[in-house]
């Protein structure tokens, strides 16, 4: 892959000395001195901020690969909702119980560990975008197995496999678009991730709906390959490129995504910088990976984040998306195709996901999240006293309530965990971080979906709702007093602030020449 850099610029001056074209295949260089012939004093060298028609294709290559990558996670983890109700069919062709469903519903989170334990040491070892070709690859192999699968045991497999795949992809994912996006974009770029997940369960859902189970395995295989192919057109991450010393490579990349000289050079310089007191600290004081990780530069985004994940995964945020057709069916006489309702909840979870993107751009996490969970809280509780006090509730009533639910809880709830992964920790431990708080997720995850058919008979749908409101409520609470703002902040900002004596956000320390966002 071929791509335009320019090597040796004075920022001082902000003239262009020579261009290259760098191939990132190899450690060729070849002269190229059109590119920027223009650029030969200050005032033609600000010409190249203007965005050209190149620059916007290149922005949206990008976003699209975002949008499908994404969606392999949506159709991973929305494949069980379409696969239980076929198994459990009366003409099933793979009959199964409660017990099994709930085994290859939860197989999937319980599995994301291993993938999240191993996707830090791969993207420090080969990269982010290397990291993601194995990703692709692990998904490809999931649904080869159950594409082909005549036993319970194979299917298994293939979803073990489905969640080794996510956190494969996940945490790479957002840490590469944390890294590679201006701080500016930084929001709408990891929430563009987010649009594409909720559109992968909602094209699972629809190929579910229509189609045989194992139909719609060897379908979602087209969706791995299309990413990986769009992959090998997009550069390495410059943050990775300069912790290994690479920074011709950084510089190529860096200009690649920002396309604009000084910002690119700058940005670099930023990076060297941080990364050589980094060095010098760890020669001065040297500790071991644990004690790194008890500092409170780390420890303290560690904690925010795993407790801020515990409350999403056990507001049912995700069961829905596990189990959608089968509470449909269960909760009440909705007189629709569930198939068709479970479509329906699929689309809304995509319009809120894009209303959730676009609010990004104007107002920060804290909001957002607040008014998420208070919304889920809200719409939870009705929906429980609902069922509690009608056996038979107006379908159109318990359906509205159910959209109301899920469409409050995908703004915030659903997408700012992820995406704040990669933004939140330190640039030195941000993949094993990632990994960690993934696997947190995981964990949580894996017990509200294996606990599903027990909760039900338990407490009923009515009381799964009120423990799913009472959740969200205080994951509203929490959000007010632990969650730091980081929207418009460089991810050094978001270093930094936790470099000082800050923890809870309510008792932050502010300048007074530049008040947080409250």
């Amino acid at each position: 892959m071929k791509i335009f850099i320019l090597l040796q610029m004075s920022v001082r001056y902000g003239a262009l000395d020579t261009t290259y074209i760098y191939d990132d295949d190899s450690d060729d260089y070849e002269f190229e001195e059109e590119l920027y012939q223009h650029a030969r004093t200050v005032e033609d060298s600000q010409k190249v901020h203007e965005k050209t028609w190149w620059d916007v294709a290149l922005e949206s290559f990008l976003v699209i690969y975002l949008l499908i990558t994404a969606a392999n996670n949506g159709m991973i983890m929305g494949y069980s909702a379409v696969l239980l109700p076929q198994l459990k069919a009366v003409n099933g062709s793979l009959q199964i119980d409660d017990e099994m469903g709930s085994w290859m519903a939860s197989i999937n989170s319980a599995s994301i560990p291993i993938g999240a334990l191993f996707s830090g040491i791969l993207m420090n070892y080969f990269g982010r975008k290397g990291a993601l070709l194995i990703y692709v690859g692990t998904v490809i192999v999931g649904w080869v197995f159950i594409l082909i699968a005549e036993s319970h045991t194979l299917v298994l497999i293939g979803r073990f496999f489905g969640g080794i795949a996510t956190s494969l992809g996940m945490v790479p994912g957002q840490v590469y678009i944390a890294e590679i996006s201006h701080s500016s974009k930084r929001g709408s770029y990891s929430s563009i991730s987010f649009i594409g997940l909720s559109f992968g369960i909602l094209l699972i859902y629809c190929l579910g709906s229509v189609l045989q189970w194992r139909i719609v395995a060897g379908l979602s295989i087209i969706i791995p390959v299309v990413s990986a192919l769009m992959l090998l057109y997009l550069p390495e991450s410059p943050v990775w490129y300069v912790r290994n010393g690479n920074l011709d490579k950084a510089r190529n990349a860096c200009f690649w995504f920002r396309r604009n000289i000084r910002e690119a050079l700058e940005e670099v310089d930023e990076l060297v910088k941080r990364v050589a007191n980094e060095n010098r600290e760890r020669e001065e004081n040297p500790r071991s990976t644990l004690a790194m990780f008890l500092s409170p530069q780390v420890l303290k985004p560690l904690i925010i984040m795993n407790v801020l994940i515990m409350f999403q995964s056990l507001s049912g945020v995700y069961l829905f998306v596990f189990y959608a057709v089968e509470i449909i069916s269960e909760i009440g006489n909705i007189e629709m195709n569930h198939f068709l309702v479970g479509v329906i909840t699929a689309a809304v979870r995509v319009a809120f996901t894009i209303v959730a993107t676009i609010s990004l751009a104007f107002i920060g996490r804290r909001p957002i999240a607040i008014t998420s969970a208070l919304g889920a809280g809200i719409s939870a509780m009705s929906l429980g006293t609902i069922l509690y006090f009608s056996p038979n509730p107006n379908s159109y009533l318990l359906a509205g309530t159910l959209l109301s639910y899920i469409s409050s809880s995908t703004v915030g709830l659903l997408i700012l965990p992820g995406m704040m992964l990669g933004e939140i920790f330190p640039a030195k431990v941000r993949a094993l971080s990632g990994s960690i708080s993934f696997s947190m997720f995981s964990v949580f995850t894996f017990i509200i979906t294996k606990m599903y058919p027990i909760l039900k008979q338990t407490f009923k749908f009515y009381g799964m709702f009120w423990f799913f409101g009472t959740i969200s409520f205080l994951a509203a609470v929490y959000v007010y007093i632990a969650l730091p703002e980081t929207k418009g902040k460089t991810l050094n900002d978001i270093e930094d602030y936790f470099l000082g004596n800050n923890f809870l956000w309510v008792t932050r320390k502010t300048s007074g020449t530049n008040q947080e966002q409250t």
